[in-house]
């Protein structure tokens, strides 16, 4: 279960092999992400994308339901199951806003 004592040792044991290492461990570009995803995000909803959340430091511990979390120097989207990343219109403002996912 996420939360527990043993989901905690495992994430340690294993922060390693992550993208960008340990993404709820401090990292000196921490603020400069969070910045530069925090003007993807409204990049996005300027280009049509409404309910593209802004972002959040430190690895999503929950996500809202089956949708997509996109993690980078302890900063992270987790996008809702109703934003449809595969549809021309997401993957248009993603192209704009220079994000990938």
């Amino acid at each position: 279960m996420v939360g527990s004592p043993s989901f905690h040792a495992a994430e340690n044991a294993c922060s390693r092999l992550l993208p960008g290492g340990n993404p709820s461990a401090p990292n000196a570009n921490t603020a400069a992400t969070k910045r530069q995803f925090l003007a993807a995000a409204e990049c996005m909803r300027a280009h049509g994308i409404s309910g593209f959340p802004d972002p959040t430091t430190g690895a999503p511990r929950s996500p809202p339901g089956p949708g997509t979390a996109v993690i980078e120097n302890g900063v992270s989207f987790v996008l809702p199951a109703s934003i449809n990343i595969q549809s021309p219109a997401f993957k248009s403002a993603a192209s704009v806003c220079q994000l990938s996912f």
